[in-house]
């Protein structure tokens, strides 16, 4: 019964994601509907509204969110937790195995999403990429990654949650619209990808919490 007890919570979320992506497959998404015009509407509002100064900013804040990049922070995070594992102890292999673990698997399940439902890219895109659309993967990743340091600065007293919320919230807020900015991907991906990624983030949370530490 314990057992069952300690799987509810990350089993009670990938019930809800499962339900969510295929509520959403069975209604068709995202060919036609309300959520489908107001995507082309934004992508078209946002495209004739460029500016070379805002291409150059939006297009660094972009990269923050890639991969290659988050793997490069992950390796520097660790290194920062083994430095301080004698004060970190027993939480220690939970909080690094969880900083892999996050984004990996959100990465993994963005993936199969975009092949599930194969929506392509917007054709205001202004970066020639050959994957699917939805969901973003740049949004799935900022919330996975930066939203679950963002949670540990606060776990291990680095920084204040007021703090911690405010600097991890806007880089995810700027890496998403950093997406719709440069025609990449509609609103509905960058949501979705902020969903994959919560998600994930809390399993995260439940792992490091369940080493006995919460």
């Amino acid at each position: 019964m314990r057992a069952f007890s300690s799987w509810r919570a990350p089993g009670s979320l990938a019930l809800f994601g499962a339900a969510w992506f295929g509520a959403l497959s069975l209604a068709g998404f995202p060919s036609g509907g309300m959520v489908e015009r107001i995507d082309l509407w934004l992508s078209a509002w946002l495209a004739a509204h460029r500016s070379p100064q805002g291409l150059a900013l939006f297009g660094w804040i972009t990269d923050l969110g890639n991969g290659r990049v988050i793997v490069a922070l992950a390796l520097l995070l660790s290194l920062v937790l083994w430095g301080l594992r004698a004060r970190l102890a027993a939480r220690l292999s939970a909080q690094i195995a969880a900083l892999w673990l996050v984004p990996i698997g959100a990465s993994l399940t963005t993936y199969w999403l975009k092949i599930a439902f194969a929506r392509p890219r917007p054709e205001a895109a202004l970066r020639a990429l050959t994957d699917f659309s939805f969901p973003s993967g740049h949004a799935t990743g900022a919330v996975a990654f930066f939203g679950f340091v963002a949670w540990l600065a606060v776990y291990n007293r680095w920084l204040s949650p007021a703090l911690a919320l405010g600097l991890g919230g806007t880089l995810v807020a700027l890496i998403g619209f950093s997406r719709l900015y440069l025609g990449v991907h509609y609103l509905s991906d960058v949501a979705n990808g902020y969903l994959v990624g919560a998600l994930w983030l809390l399993v995260g949370t439940w792992w490091v919490r369940r080493a006995g530490n919460g």
